[in-house]
């Protein structure tokens, strides 16, 4: 058998839905006429392709997590008082790269500040211990004067500048944090010393005035286009927000600051929307510009839809003063990279990067709908977890379960999800649903295929749909199945109606007489009426389409010439697509798991 040419109209690894359809909007694109819309990058999250095309989608601004703050960006080596060396990690590197080649703006953060800056640079003597990763600030150091740290900042600040205009030239470096938490909450300039939260600046310099030089020599070194800003969290506290605008004004009536920044570290009920909006207004009164740095909320009881509704409260407060407000910039993208931890969940998108109510409250406020809904793929499946990509896939841990992604068994495939760790019949996995999407009032299939394989010999397997309505809970238990330990059975519900007012969905899957680990694969949400075992066709379907892999090759033949074919992932994500030439086309597969091939022929399915 001959083998002849491929061509590959694309090759798409997990980005593209089933059905082509017009280009979304994003963030970016519905706040377009009110202001900027960001997020940070860092050196891991720069490597990912698919958080830079989601960054694509949504934002067009960057803040470099921790990759521009001074332990990051200052060179111990060569250093001397008058010149501060400089350098730009491989992590700074992309992300400026990225900015740079995609025309997105970048917020520096941060060139003073208490902390992330080396101890090396605030001792008499820069070279008196060797830079470790370790080094801390202790009783016995003595510490430079305030006229050679005016050196020191000056040459620093000079040099950083210098070095990201000399690389970048055609990046829009639109903003900069010049000073960062400066302040106590009281209102006083932060304690100084050189313990956890102390400040060495505040040691050196006794006053304000390291934030004054600091402002005037970013002032004459920053490149045109480039806004300064004080920076600062809990900036709603009415002490710390009067100090902040005490400071700013003092710093405005010398030209030297461009704007407040306002970090917003918030919790799900605290600070109130009026008191943080009051804050908003205070610094708006300035007439100097307003940002949002920082921006994260996070979830109480795993109630989303009142995390969106307290996203939609801080924004309408921002948005009462959209004339002063450049930038809203949430920090981080998904919440599994959140600094404040994967189960304080505070983003806009979850940790498998789906979005989140908070999200669709955004979007509502700049564009007067809500984004649309997930539409099913070509199988008519909204979702179809397999766990195949090694996560949870939107899954998360109901009470004390731990959900994880494992290989010990699977109902088809390599993989399925693991629950353990369960204390009490309730606990187990769940995952919220998109009132967008699984619309209340209209009617869906859910199901999925469980097994348990410690035990006693019989067990008994819920699906329950919680719901809220008017502000009560319910649990609508909506398919149970009886089980035999170690064989697999399906959890099913077909005709599955969703009352109408309902929101904060989840559904839960949960054993209700057994304290058992268990296991689950090809969960799904669809169409009503669908199935969830035998939707997907079975390799050699009886016609003459046949698919088989040769170590990463898939090989498939059956397809007249000229015909188009797919491969799809099982949950619905084309990966390649190409036009028959002759008989036999191939094409390599990168990642383990169920694929389905697609032709006007037919469809087979393929595990690799």
């Amino acid at each position: 058998m001959k083998i002849y040419k491929l061509f590959l109209i694309a090759v798409i690894a997990g980005i593209m839905p089933v059905c082509a359809q017009d280009k979304p909007q994003g963030l970016k694109d519905v706040y377009k006429d009110l202001f900027r819309m960001g997020t940070i990058l860092n050196g891991t999250t720069s490597n990912s392709q698919a958080m830079k095309d989601l960054v694509l989608k949504e934002f067009n601004s960057i803040t470099p997590e921790n990759e521009l703050k001074p332990d990051q960006t200052m060179v111990q080596s060569g250093s001397t008082d008058e010149d501060i060396k400089v350098q730009l990690n491989a992590g700074a590197k992309r992300i400026l790269k990225f900015c740079e080649d995609n025309n997105i703006g970048l917020r520096g953060h941060t060139l003073v500040w208490h902390g992330q800056t080396p101890p090396w640079f605030f001792r008499a003597n820069i070279h008196s211990k060797p830079h470790t990763w370790d080094d801390k600030l202790t009783a016995g150091d003595v510490l430079a004067d305030a006229e050679t740290m005016n050196k020191r900042m000056e040459s620093y600040i000079k040099n950083i500048f210098a070095l990201i205009q000399k690389d970048y030239p055609n990046l829009n470096l639109y903003a900069y944090d010049v000073v960062n938490e400066a302040l106590n909450d009281n209102g006083s300039l932060r304690n100084a010393g050189i313990g956890d939260g102390q400040s060495p600046w505040t040691q050196i310099y006794g006053s304000d005035q390291f934030i004054i030089n600091a402002f005037t020599y970013s002032r004459k070194y920053a490149p045109a286009g480039c806004k300064l800003f004080y920076n600062d969290y809990n900036e709603f506290v009415a002490t710390k927000r009067d100090a902040i605008y005490k400071l700013a004004m003092k710093l405005q009536a010398e030209n030297l600051i461009d704007g407040i920044g306002m970090q917003s570290h918030l919790g799900s009920g605290s600070p109130g929307a009026n008191l943080y909006g009051q804050a908003v207004a205070k610094f708006a009164s300035t007439g100097l510009e307003v940002q949002i740095t920082e921006m994260d909320i996070d979830v109480s009881n795993n109630d989303f839809a009142a995390q969106g509704r307290r996203y939609k409260e801080i924004m309408s407060k921002i948005l009462e003063h959209k004339e002063s407000v450049t930038a809203f910039v949430v920090w981080g993208i998904q919440d599994n990279q959140s600094w404040r931890g994967s189960t304080a969940a505070p983003l806009l998108f979850d940790a498998n990067g789906e979005r989140k109510p908070a999200y669709d409250e955004l979007y509502f406020l700049a564009s007067g709908t809500y984004p649309p809904g997930t539409e099913p793929d070509g199988d008519g499946y909204y979702f179809f977890n397999t766990f195949e990509n090694a996560t949870t896939q939107s899954w998360t841990n109901r009470g004390n379960a731990k959900v994880t992604s494992t290989t010990r068994y699977a109902y088809e495939g390599k993989r399925s999800m693991f629950v353990s760790g369960r204390t009490a019949y309730w606990h187990g996995a769940e995952r919220s649903i998109d009132y967008k999407t699984f619309v209340p009032g209209n009617t869906y299939s859910f199901g999925a295929m469980v097994m348990y394989s410690t035990g006693d010999e019989k067990g008994t397997f819920k699906l329950t749909l919680h719901y809220g309505v008017d502000g009560k809970n319910y649990y609508n238990t909506i398919a149970q199945a009886s089980a035999v330990k170690g064989e697999w059975v399906e959890l099913l519900n077909a005709d599955c109606n969703i009352p109408d007012n309902a929101s904060n969905m989840h559904l839960y899957i949960e054993m209700s007489d057994q304290l058992v680990d268990f296991h689950i694969d090809r969960a799904f949400g669809a169409i009503a009426g669908k199935g969830g075992i035998t939707s997907v066709p079975v390799l050699q379907s009886g016609n003459s389409l046949k698919a088989w892999t040769d170590g990463n090759l898939l090989q498939i033949t059956g397809i007249p010439e000229g015909k188009p074919w797919r491969v799809y992932t099982a949950t619905g994500i084309l990966v390649h697509q190409g036009i028959a030439v002759e008989t036999l086309c191939t094409t390599s597969l990168q990642q383990q798991g169920v694929y389905i091939v697609w032709t006007e022929q037919g469809k087979v399915k393929v595990i690799f």
